[in-house]
């Protein structure tokens, strides 16, 4: 039963330990010291799930602290994504949708951020256009307005 457990948490701590070792990357000083914090907490995440949740919290302080690049700051959500999928899963079974969702939000999310634009307006835009991507997201968890008719004509 151990040899199952621990094979069930090594793909997460692998990409886990990827995602610390990406936002460790070209740091120093403070940057660093939260990157190895980040690779310290993927350790305790195999043994506390709630962990992983402040690995990944601490790889983005690392990305923020160390000013990555957009594609460096993209594989480090990414890998953030999917370790957080993994871990907090059933025995790793996570279907392709939610991981090829999270790979075109960072390849676009990196695009857009890449391409130098000078327009200070852009930023306003920003916020609505996150809470639409959240709704959209969020769509599947809301009944449909078919299914809340049929509950209600069952309740009459």
């Amino acid at each position: 039963m151990t040899y199952i457990h621990g094979k069930a948490h090594l793909l997460p701590t692998v990409v886990g330990l990827a995602m610390a070792a990406i936002a460790g990357i070209h740091t120093a000083g403070s940057a660093f010291v939260v990157a190895v914090a980040c690779g310290l907490a993927v350790g305790v995440a195999i043994r506390v799930r709630h962990a992983a949740t402040t690995a990944v919290l601490l790889a983005a302080v690392a990305v923020m602290l160390s000013n990555a690049p957009p594609p460096q700051a993209g594989l480090v959500g990414l890998c953030g994504a999917y370790y957080l999928l993994l871990r907090h899963t059933e025995r790793g079974q996570v279907g392709r949708s939610p991981i090829a969702a999270a790979v075109c939000f960072t390849v676009v999310a990196v695009l857009i951020a890449s391409v130098p634009l000078d327009l200070p307006w852009l930023t306003i835009l920003a916020g609505p256009t996150m809470f639409v991507a959240y709704m959209v997201a969020l769509r599947p968890f809301f009944p449909s307005a078919a299914s809340s008719r049929r509950a209600s004509s069952d309740r009459t």
